[in-house]
């Protein structure tokens, strides 16, 4: 068969298997024909549009991967729930505790001034040790980046306040008031990858 001969009947598949494809692309009779014809109709046409078709299809797919790998990797952190290290170098855990949120001191800072609770305005309470120290609860965890409705207890001081958190990927903006949220102190911690050893300086 000449490749000006080429029947439209052939289809793209059929192209394809008889080695006719690139002689089509050769044809000048076979160009003139498609510009000539409806897409429908032309196999050249055809294979463009499919090729289009599935060149876009890769490339939302590919897309769509990528936003995938992405939230996944900025995303998988970015919860209130985990260890952090406070600014004073000590490390809080933040977990359920029933239906609620609260947080533990499980490692003390080598450069901690006290192990005991020693400012704590109930005498009876000063010799408990800050290892293991529940210092927050009744946080409400709204969604994984934020809890709020809590209270924060500052073993530095022995003061205790209403608080709310909010996490940016390895970070946590603790925000401590008294009364109205605007007359607060936020406070940032970072989070600790991995498991800390037991309570004690580190």
């Amino acid at each position: 068969m000449r490749v000006t001969e080429i029947p439209w009947a052939l289809g793209p598949m059929n192209l394809f298997r008889r080695g006719g494809y690139l002689r089509a692309l050769g044809s000048s009779k076979v160009r003139r024909d498609c510009a000539r014809s409806v897409a429908t109709r032309c196999p050249l046409r055809q294979l463009d549009m499919h090729s289009l078709l599935r060149h876009s299809l890769l490339l939302a797919l590919a897309a769509l991967i990528a936003s995938a790998n992405l939230y996944a990797a900025s995303g998988t952190n970015a919860t209130v729930r985990g260890y952090w290290v406070v600014p004073s170098g000590s490390i809080i855990h933040i977990a359920p505790c029933g239906t609620r949120l609260c947080l533990d001191i499980v490692a003390l800072s080598r450069e901690a001034r006290a192990t005991t609770d020693v400012h704590n305005p109930n005498p009876s309470l000063r010799m408990r040790p800050l290892c293991g120290l529940r210092i927050g609860q009744g946080f409400i965890e709204r969604d994984p980046q934020h809890a709020e409705g809590g209270q924060i207890y500052d073993p530095k001081s022995g003061r205790t306040y209403r608080g709310s958190m909010t996490a940016d990927g390895d970070l946590l903006n603790l925000r401590g008031y008294v009364g109205i949220k605007l007359f607060g102190r936020t406070e940032t911690w970072k989070r600790f990858h991995g498991a800390p050893g037991p309570c004690g300086a580190h």
